[in-house]
């Protein structure tokens, strides 16, 4: 019996180190493009692939934009909508040289569970470290600017 349970442990800590061990980078280094051009493509690329702009201020290099990912709507359904929100930080590594980093959080859809005075609203979930949510956008990113 022992044994078995130190084999369950051990297993338990692979499966949560694997687990830890799932990170993506935050960061993109972009070349050969000056800041108005960089914005620019920022911003084509936000409305491109859909994403809601909050802001964009060129002089502090920074960017907000939001994209909802809407969940199946099926009954008794505990997935719901969320809101991801993508702040964008621009820095100089050189001349045309940037780099681009990127933090997300996340805002999810409640419902007050009544039936005839149904009311929603949008749960704040803090700063993601959801490693699905960075890959996505930095995967759009990374082609669109090569």
């Amino acid at each position: 019996m022992q044994k078995r349970i130190g084999i369950w442990i051990m297993w338990m800590c692979g499966v949560f180190g694997i687990l830890n061990a799932q990170t993506v980078d935050h960061s993109l280094t972009i070349h050969k493009v000056d800041e108005k051009e960089l914005f620019d493509r920022l911003i084509d690329f936000s409305l491109h692939h859909d994403y809601f702009v909050h802001t964009v201020n060129s002089l502090d290099k920074f960017m907000q934009i939001s994209y909802t990912q809407e969940k199946p709507k099926k009954i008794f359904s505990a997935e719901t909508d969320k809101v991801i929100t993508y702040n964008i930080f621009v820095r100089s590594l050189g001349e045309k040289v940037w780099s681009i980093r990127v933090q997300a959080r996340v805002s999810e859809l409640i419902w007050n569970g009544e039936v005839h005075k149904s009311s929603y609203y949008y749960k704040d979930l803090g700063v993601s470290q959801d490693v699905k949510i960075y890959k996505q956008l930095m995967a759009a990113l990374t082609a669109y600017f090569d």
